[in-house]
C-alpha cells in the first residue's frame, strides 16, 4: 500500500499532498517518507489505540515540519491545529493530534497514555532497529545537520540521548497495554505495583477469561526482564 493510500482523511488530499512534499524535501534524509511509513508500519504493529485515528494523523504531522532549528515539534503541532481545523475535523480530536505531535519533542508520555506511548514508541523504534538499519539512521540524521560542526553536533546528539536514557523505560507500550487491561477489568491504580498488578485472589477466574496468562512469580520477573520492563525497588536512603 502506497503512502497516499494510508492517508486516513480521504475528503482532504490537499492535507495529505502538502504533506508528502513536505517529507519528500530535499533537506531531508532520515526525517523523510520511508520514516513516516515506518512509523505508521509501528503503529499497525501495535494494533489496537495505536491506530486510532489522532494517533494516525499525529503520525503525518509530527514531522511535518523538520529544518533542523529549534521548534520544529511547535510548529509541526500548529500546521496540524489549521490544517486539520479548516478541513472540518471535530475540535477534540483535533486538540488530540497537536498534543500528540507536541509530545514528540521529548518522548515523555505516562505509561497509561495510550495514544502518546503508541506514537512516541514508533518514532524511537529506530533506536531498536537492526544495526544496519541503525547505523544507517545515524548516518542520514548526520547528513540532515552537516552544516553543523562535528564538535557541536556530537554534543547536541549525546544530550538526546542521555536525556532518553535517563526515562525510567525507553518504550512505553507494553505498559499502556498492561494499564488499559486494569482498567477493562476494572482493576483499581492502586493495584499497580512499579511492573505489575497485584489482583485478588477472588479475581483469579475473571482476570484469566479476559485473557491474562497465568504465570509463577519467577517467570513474571524473568519475563519482564527480558523485555527490558522490570523495574526494582528504590532502595530507601
Amino acid at each position: 500500500m502506497s503512502l497516499t493510500d494510508r492517508w486516513p482523511l480521504p475528503d482532504a488530499p490537499g492535507v495529505r499532498d502538502a504533506l508528502l512534499t513536505a517529507y519528500a524535501e530535499p533537506t531531508r534524509a532520515y526525517h523523510d517518507t520511508r520514516h513516516l511509513t515506518e512509523v505508521l508500519d509501528r503503529l499497525d504493529e501495535l494494533g489496537g489505540g495505536a491506530t486510532a485515528l489522532p494517533v494516525v494523523l499525529a503520525a503525518w504531522f509530527h514531522d511535518g515540519v523538520y529544518d533542523g532549528e529549534p521548534g520544529a515539534e511547535e510548529r509541526s503541532a500548529r500546521w496540524a491545529e489549521t490544517a486539520l481545523a479548516e478541513v472540518g475535523l471535530d475540535p477534540l480530536t483535533v486538540a488530540e493530534v497537536a498534543r500528540l505531535v507536541r509530545l514528540t519533542e521529548h518522548h515523555r508520555p505516562t505509561d497509561d497514555d495510550v495514544h502518546g506511548t503508541a506514537l512516541s514508541d514508533a518514532d524511537l523504534a529506530i533506536l531498536a532497529a537492526p544495526l544496519t538499519r541503525y547505523a544507517e539512521y545515524v548516518a542520514l540524521v548526520r547528513a540532515e545537520y552537516a552544516h553543523v560542526p562535528d564538535d557541536l553536533f556530537t554534543r547536541g546528539r549525546a544530550a538526546i540521548l542521555r536525556d532518553l536514557l535517563a526515562k525510567p523505560h525507553l518504550f512505553h507500550t507494553s505498559y499502556a497495554e498492561l494499564h488499559a487491561f486494569a482498567r477493562e477489568v476494572g482493576i483499581p491504580e492502586r493495584g499497580f505495583d512499579r511492573d505489575h498488578y497485584d489482583v485478588p485472589s477472588e479475581w483469579y477466574d475473571r482476570v484469566v477469561a479476559l485473557g491474562a496468562e497465568p504465570v509463577t512469580s519467577r517467570e513474571l520477573i524473568r519475563r519482564l526482564v527480558g523485555a527490558g520492563l522490570r523495574r526494582r525497588k528504590t532502595p530507601r536512603r
